[in-house]
């Protein structure tokens, strides 16, 4: 298991309830450009 499956589906789910309209997938790979581990 990676370390970003707990945290992009979270990270995922706050950005929509804030209104960004951004895919999952989008989120992996910014947290990985980034170099974010949630």
């Amino acid at each position: 298991m990676s370390h970003q499956t707990y945290g992009s589906p979270r990270i995922h789910a706050a950005l929509v309830a804030k209104g960004w309209q951004v895919g999952r997938q989008r989120v992996v790979r910014l947290m990985k450009k980034l170099g974010i581990v949630a």
